[in-house]
């Protein structure tokens, strides 16, 4: 009798001690990226899930559409990979270049917003305003395929931009 209840404690010592801060690590507050100042008062929308895993080939990209939710938004996220993958937040005329040659070779020319070709990126870049539609895209540069994975969320921070209402006076 004396043995199963050491066996008990020992069994539940395992799972409080091994088991729990594991589950308590890939929980999705610790998925989300720190929300920057001034962004504190906004909501968030999910492009990729903490833990996405992806392949992207030799020359090819992949893409993330920054959905036009207000005026006010800022990407997030996090992802690692096996070897350097650039990020880049392009605008519509310049995803439509890539888009007619769909195996880069090179960084874009021009972005609002890069990270560089790195093997870790933290994505903080501020979509600019509309009209214009704007596109967050991995490119694999590399002669071999290259495994990345959303450490932390890639969402859209973005605050509610202000209706102003005019009101007429009827006589």
């Amino acid at each position: 009798m004396w043995i199963a209840i050491g066996a008990v404690i020992v069994v539940g010592a395992v799972a409080v001690f091994a088991i729990v801060p594991r589950l308590l690590a890939n929980s999705s507050s610790n998925c989300n990226p720190p929300v920057p100042p001034g962004w504190s008062d906004g909501q968030t929308f999910v492009l990729a899930s903490c833990g996405t895993a992806l392949s992207l080939p030799a020359d090819s990209y992949t893409s993330y559409q920054a959905v036009r939710l207000s005026d006010g938004e800022i990407l997030l996220g996090q992802y690692t990979a096996n070897a350097t993958v650039g990020a880049y937040l392009l605008n519509s005329s310049e995803f439509s270049k890539l888009l007619t040659a769909p195996h880069p070779t090179a960084p874009p020319p021009a972005s609002f917003w890069t990270c560089g070709e790195v093997t870790v990126c933290a994505v903080q870049a501020d979509v600019p305003p509309s009209p214009a539609l704007y596109i967050l895209v991995l490119e694999n540069l590399n002669s071999a395929s290259v495994s990345v994975v959303w450490t932390h969320t890639l969402l859209i921070y973005y605050t509610a931009t202000p209706v102003y209402v005019t009101a007429t006076a009827v006589s």
